[in-house]
């Protein structure tokens, strides 16, 4: 439970071979619940990780070659469309010393809502916004810096 794991899809040949290196080629899933009615009928359920790139938004400039967004989408799977286990490790952007050799994840993606997340660490330390009820500026400043907003 809680493995990610890479699932094969209809755009791979039926007999081509392909190794996990070749991850793109694959979905990638979070395992939450195996069942099965017998050893025939093995049924794996889902949370989809999406390739920057299969965003309803596109990639957006700042998402790594190695990047995965995590969603809510939900589904229910045969196990036979299991190609391996996947490694997927959760970075967190305070951690800058953290090497990420594999593929990671730091951000998520509401199917419903079909919105991303936003981290408050990748956003500028200080964001002008114009008011428009008296058409001055805000200096909005991230939660984690203990300076007040101020008017300009």
């Amino acid at each position: 439970m809680n493995d990610f794991i890479s699932v094969n899809h209809s755009n791979i040949t039926n007999g081509e071979q392909l190794t996990t290196e070749d991850e793109s080629h694959f979905w990638i899933a979070r395992v939450l619940e195996i069942r099965a009615k017998d050893s025939q009928n093995v049924y794996l359920r889902v949370f989809w990780m999406y390739w920057a790139h299969e965003l309803p938004m596109g990639a957006q400039s700042y998402h790594g070659k190695d990047e995965l967004i995590a969603s809510n989408q939900m589904d229910i799977i045969d196990a036979m469309t299991v190609a391996s286990k996947a490694s997927v490790s959760h970075w967190l952007e305070k951690d800058e010393e953290k090497v990420l050799d594999a593929l990671y994840w730091r951000q998520t993606f509401n199917f419903q809502t079909q919105t991303l997340s936003v981290s408050i660490l990748s956003a500028p330390p200080r964001i002008r916004l114009l008011t428009m009820h008296n058409r001055s500026f805000v200096n909005i400043v991230p939660a984690n810096n203990p300076t007040t907003p101020t008017k300009t």
